[in-house]
């Protein structure tokens, strides 16, 4: 079952990364290269951490605890990643690393070590490194000071994000805090680990199974919490874009009945003719821009059908929506697209107003506002009937008109 859990968590890590590369390509951002490197290291740890995949290192390679070797150096890279970005954040105009950096130091000293103590234990007949702890020098090395350069990174990463948390706020305080939440289980990790060791020397070891277990869920619980708060930002702002998308979309739609009855009356006003409605809703980019030249046109249409509004149609529609139960922002939409439908059967038929109504539409203080009510039109909008069966008269009325 651990197993399992490890190989999602794996898949999870590289869907991150590519997330991440795609993003930075496309941005340039320094912040996106560090962000590349946690995950990406952290995906191949995982990776190699799957018990299939171990054993198929460690014959291919000739070397029992070769696959630990490489997952523990990919954890400490992603941890210098790690504290190399909260650094950039804190310190956009910081120079290069350097030798002097003191992280870079504590980077280098950690990795020789490591593989020092795992070459010179395999040399010397070690053959175990790593989760299991035994009671031999270079493999307790080994651990020693993988766990020690792991707590250095986990305090200094887990404070860095819930101090930044405070002042971010939204989905990057949430994906900070759950970040921060991460290292504290994978301090969780090292803690264990630590007890572990120390048993070795008291003397009772600690059950191979129960450390395997208890370790390896720590590590995918601060691996799923790491992962889930690096993406929850792009994820809130994916979602925000598609839920946008979505409501241009539907609204589009919405006033294709509307629109195009003032289109087919006056063709000249459309930017692009009207076409089947089948076909309107398979044009599903710039929507935004198509959504806003489609207010624009409506508005025109109205403009133009004016001196055909018919103080009768208004008095009757507002008694209609009164019986009705409609009153408010909703009435004057009913009045609005009855009076509209008049206009347009008026215009077919070449009747002419002697005293047209001249009301004005609300205006909205947005284009959003706009929508909404040019939405509220439509729903109470029917094209009247002849105006689609007269197509030759409507045709040569605008040629007259125009």
């Amino acid at each position: 079952m651990v197993d399992v859990l490890v190989a999602a968590l794996a898949i999870l890590l590289w869907l991150v990364t590519l997330v991440n590369v795609i993003a930075q390509r496309r941005t340039g951002a320094v912040t996106r290269v560090w962000l590349v490197g946690i995950f990406s290291m952290l995906a191949v740890a995982s990776s190699l951490s799957v018990s299939a995949v171990t054993a198929g290192v460690a014959q291919a390679g000739g070397v029992l605890s070769l696959a630990d070797a490489i997952v523990r150096t990919a954890v400490i890279g992603a941890g210098f990643c790690a504290q190399s970005l909260l650094r950039r954040i804190r310190e956009p105009d910081r120079g290069q690393l350097s030798w002097r950096t003191g992280r870079l130091r504590a980077l280098a000293i950690a990795l020789v070590v490591l593989w020092a103590a795992f070459i010179v234990g395999n040399v010397r007949g070690s053959e175990v490194f790593g989760s299991f702890a035994r009671p031999e020098f270079w493999p307790t090395v080994y651990m020693a000071v993988f766990l020690g350069y792991m707590a250095y990174v986990l305090v200094d990463v887990m404070i860095g994000c819930w101090y930044y948390a405070s002042s971010a706020g939204g989905a990057l305080g949430l994906g900070l805090r759950l970040m921060s939440a991460g290292c504290a289980s994978a301090l969780m990790y090292v803690a264990f680990k630590v007890a572990a060791l120390a048993l070795v020397d008291l003397g009772p070891r600690m059950p191979a199974f129960l450390e395997s277990t208890i370790g390896r869920t720590d590590v995918v619980l601060a691996g799923v919490l790491v992962a889930v708060g690096a993406s929850l930002p792009a994820m809130v702002r994916g979602w925000q874009v598609a839920s946008r998308w979505s409501r241009s979309y539907v609204a589009h739609d919405q006033l294709y009945p509307l629109w195009s009855a003032l289109i087919a009356v006056m063709p000249g006003l459309a930017l692009d003719p009207p076409g089947s409605r089948i076909r309107d809703r398979l044009r599903v980019r710039d929507l935004d821009m198509r959504l806003y030249r489609r207010v624009i046109e409506i508005r025109d249409g109205r403009l133009e059908l004016r001196e055909l509004f018919a103080p009768s149609v208004v008095a009757a529609s507002r008694k209609l929506a009164l019986d009705r139960g409609l009153h408010g922002r909703a009435a004057g939409a009913f009045v609005e697209a009855k009076v509209l439908e008049a206009a347009l059967l008026a215009f077919a038929t070449g009747q002419a107003i002697d005293e047209p109504w001249v009301g004005a539409i609300p205006e909205g203080e947005s284009t959003a506002d706009e929508v909404e009510w040019l939405l509220e039109v439509a729903r109470q909008f029917s094209p009247p009937r002849r105006l689609w069966h007269n197509g030759a008269s409507i045709t040569s009325r605008a040629g007259r008109a125009a």
